[in-house]
């Protein structure tokens, strides 16, 4: 029986994989919203954005190095 709920691989685009925390978010600002936001909250909305992409990265990495442990590469 196919799982309840998949995600899309962007590691692997076209390929489905079973998720376990899927996250996917669209964040629009109008210049006039952006105005009203102060320089610290600016800051800290990119610096959320790039720990997500930077875990991302980390955890598609260890996956990948942990796939060629599993199948005897040394790459």
């Amino acid at each position: 029986m196919p799982p309840e709920h998949t995600i899309l691989d962007t590691a692997k685009p076209g390929t489905r994989t079973d998720a376990v925390v899927a996250l996917s978010f669209d964040t629009r600002l109008t210049a006039a919203q952006l105005a009203s936001l102060s320089p610290d909250q600016i800051t800290r909305l990119f610096q959320a954005v790039h720990t997500v992409a930077n875990l991302t990265e980390v955890a598609q990495k260890n996956a990948a190095d942990s796939s060629s442990r599993t199948n005897g590469s040394t790459a």
